[in-house]
């Protein structure tokens, strides 16, 4: 059966989406190596030197980490389509806050051209509820016996206090306004906490 062109192209294109996986690309942790890896595409240099400014930690340079802005990640994001076999991704968000990165669909191929240029994609995994929970998720929502094979949550953790020991909290995120309590930072040795990598803001979260 003959097809035109176009169509053609359509239909390979599909069947590379339909062997393929969502992956997550951490701008950020390839921005973090580049200075320690020489194998980075020059666009995604380009890309750095162009939109690069220092955020993280205040008054030091320990912890501190280079962010693109929304810009930037537009621009990485056309360099890493450009840099993988025509129709092997698909870019289906952008991150422009706690972290930096798109999430996509990619193909085999794609993954292994982009691993040898020092750019790791991150299987994006769906985290769901067994119907048979394990024991120790059991035994943490009752404290009485015998276990009833359930795990419910009744309150909303209202009036709770949580500590997070991680790299800081980004205290201006909507999500955290007027919550966030005092802090302090081993790096730096201040009470400023601020996140200096997006990790203690996502375990947060």
């Amino acid at each position: 059966m003959r097809y035109p062109r176009l169509r053609l192209s359509a239909l390979l294109a599909l069947a590379a989406y339909s062997r393929a996986e969502r992956y997550i690309i951490d701008f950020d942790a390839v921005i973090a190596a580049e200075a320690d890896t020489t194998r980075l595409p020059r666009a995604f240099q380009s890309v750095v030197a162009a939109n690069a400014v220092e955020s993280g930690a205040r008054g030091g340079s320990k912890g501190r980490r280079r962010k693109v802005g929304a810009r930037g990640v537009d621009e990485l994001s056309k360099a890493t389509e450009n840099l993988v076999p025509q129709g092997s991704m698909r870019v289906l968000r952008k991150f422009h806050s706690v972290t930096e990165g798109i999430a996509v669909d990619l193909s085999e191929d794609a993954i292994a051209q982009l691993k040898s240029m020092g750019i790791t994609p991150e299987l994006d995994t769906k985290v769901t509820m067994s119907a048979h929970p394990p024991w120790g998720l059991d035994r943490l929502d009752q404290s009485d016996l015998p276990l009833d094979a359930r795990v419910t949550f009744p309150n909303d953790g209202a009036g709770t206090d949580v500590y997070v020991i991680d790299t800081g909290v980004n205290v201006a995120h909507v999500d955290f306004a007027g919550r966030i309590g005092e802090g302090f930072d081993f790096v730096d040795g201040d009470d400023v906490a601020d996140d200096c990598n997006g990790h203690g803001t996502h375990c947060a979260g």
